[in-house]
């Protein structure tokens, strides 16, 4: 900001723009995770879909499930009322402080990262990269979460996620599925990532 102030450069602010767009995609992005449909769409591709079978690629769902939101923003709070009409049964959110007002739109409740992390079966992170949120999302954080949760990662920050892109074993990650959107890269891990599994995730 020093250098741009320096040159003169006009710098434009345009909240709420995509506000809207942004909420939209990162619901389809967790339901897309949640309810497996690039694994489904890709068994019935190559011929994987053999016969009925009533469990079969049905994942997770939203009902009566806990959503937790990392940075309950304009974004954060848009995505908390469109997953509302899906029956969630409880949304939690953590943050730099709490937001009242917002939060009661969704009856959401402030508790910290690590409890939102324990008790959350969804974790959507929506806040921007700053000093606090850096390393956020680290091994420890995962290792808190429930083998069947899914994390959503719609920052545009790879560093909230403690630069989880190197590969990590099995126990390290006891998890259900994750989506993660960084700015040059954008990857799935879904299905049971449990003991056994490992995974590289590279953003370079």
């Amino acid at each position: 900001m020093d250098e741009i102030k320096k040159r003169g450069i006009k710098v434009g602010y345009t909240p709420d723009v995509l506000t809207e767009a942004t909420a939209e995609l990162s619901v389809a992005l967790l339901l897309a995770t949640c309810r497996r449909l690039p694994e489904a769409m890709q068994e019935v591709k190559n011929g994987g879909w053999k016969s009925w079978s009533p469990m079969w690629m049905c994942g997770y769902g939203l009902s009566n499930s806990t959503v937790g939101i990392i940075g309950l923003g304009r974004i954060g709070l848009a995505i908390a009322q469109r997953l509302r009409p899906f029956g969630v049964k409880k949304f939690l959110y953590t943050g730099r402080k709490p937001r009242p007002e917002r939060a009661s739109e969704v009856d959401a409740e402030y508790i910290s990262c690590d409890k939102l992390a324990q008790e959350s079966d969804f974790v959507i992170v929506s806040c921007s990269l700053t000093p606090e949120t850096e390393g956020l999302c680290n091994k420890d954080f995962f290792g808190r979460m429930k083998k069947t949760s899914v994390f959503i990662n719609i920052s545009r920050c790879v560093s909230i996620a403690n630069n989880f892109c190197v590969t990590e074993s099995s126990e390290a990650l006891r998890i259900w599925g994750i989506y993660y959107i960084f700015q040059t890269i954008t990857h799935i891990l879904i299905g049971n990532l449990l003991p056994g599994t490992s995974f590289s995730l590279k953003t370079d």
